[in-house]
């Protein structure tokens, strides 16, 4: 299994990676694309660079946003902490941002510098502080499949200490890091404990998940104007064996049917006004058999009826958007997967 990283900050990809690697799959770095983090919270700017990327990347692309939080700087540097430097502050909360050219490693020191300038005079126990970050999975259609939130505890130090890790490291001591900096630890001690570490660890599992749902078949089923189809295109994108229609729809009319082995149902389930929507939107003859009222309500009934009948089957959602049902099917994929 491929899947893609996608962030422009070098240190990151180290950390990602490094963290990642023990999984056996194949991963990349995505070429930039750097999308402009427009949201006022770590997870909006985490989905809107988790589509950006996996829309860029055409595969399944993992991005994050993190941060510090500072409880006496009225929860900042927040999303802004990758350029607080650069920020105009005006009753504690950030009113503008002067977009810069300097290297990364530049911008840490004037962050770290800024931080340090603010809590200046400020005594414990109002040093405070977290580290945050939210983790996004996405596919190549923006379809948001994962999602995590991990945070570290500690307080900021008086001054900058130790020589490894990045960002706001040197002046962020973990409430189980015996007095120590994170720059001040070792690659390995930070990573038992960081707030990266924990969303990353449940991303192993889910990417767990996922390899035992690719190899079962997943066969769709549901009304017509359900979106079957266009959900069985986007599972095979990421490698599942999803096909469309199998037993469920044989079972509507002979339900002495038996399930085949090793087989997962997903039925997709929408108001027959919206299969019938959907239909005419597609040039279908709301008349013909299947798609008539009488016919679209009946056999929603039996699908669902087949749906508590069958082993390995969940009913799934399916209005909203195409990416919206995607993520709920690949939820229910792990629900049913084997353990």
């Amino acid at each position: 299994m491929k899947f893609f990283i996608g962030t422009t900050n070098a240190d990151k990809v180290r950390e990602i990676a490094s963290i990642l690697s023990a999984t056996g799959c194949e991963f990349e770095v995505t070429d930039p694309v750097d999308p402009a983090e427009t949201e006022e919270d770590f997870e909006g700017n985490a989905l809107l660079k988790a589509r950006a990327y996996a829309k860029h990347a055409g595969g399944l692309t993992i991005s994050e946003d993190s941060g510090l939080i500072v409880a006496a700087l009225g929860g900042l540097p927040g999303p802004w902490s990758a350029r607080f430097s650069g920020c105009a502050i005006e009753g504690g909360r950030v009113v503008r941002h002067e977009p810069s050219s300097t290297p990364r490693a530049e911008m840490d020191r004037r962050n770290v510098e800024r931080v340090l300038a603010l809590m200046k005079g400020i005594e414990q126990p109002r040093r405070a502080a977290a580290f945050k970050v939210v983790l996004a999975a996405a596919d190549a259609s923006g379809a948001v499949l994962f999602k995590a939130v991990g945070e570290s505890h500690g307080w900021i130090a008086e001054e900058a200490r130790g020589a490894g890790g990045f960002g706001y490291d040197a002046i962020f001591v973990g409430q189980d890091t015996f007095g120590k900096t994170y720059a001040e630890l070792d690659s390995m001690r930070k990573n038992l404990r960081s707030h990266r570490s924990r969303v990353l660890q449940e991303f192993k599992a889910w990417l767990g998940r996922m390899l035992k749902s690719r190899s079962r078949v997943v066969v769709i089923d549901g009304n017509d104007g359900t979106g079957k189809s266009t959900v069985v295109a986007r599972l095979r994108a990421l490698g599942i064996d999803a096909r469309d229609r199998g037993v469920p729809t044989k079972m509507t009319d002979n339900p002495s049917l038996t399930p085949v082995a090793g087989e997962i149902y997903l039925i997709l389930d929408v108001p027959v006004e919206v299969s019938r929507e959907r239909l005419a939107k597609a040039g279908k003859n709301l008349e013909e058999r299947y798609h008539t009222v009488s016919d679209l309500e009946h056999y929603r009934t039996r699908y669902r009826a087949i749906a508590t009948a069958l082993p390995r089957c969940e009913v799934v959602d399916g209005t909203g958007t195409p990416e919206d049902v995607v993520a709920r099917c690949v939820e229910a994929l792990h629900r049913l997967a084997p353990e």
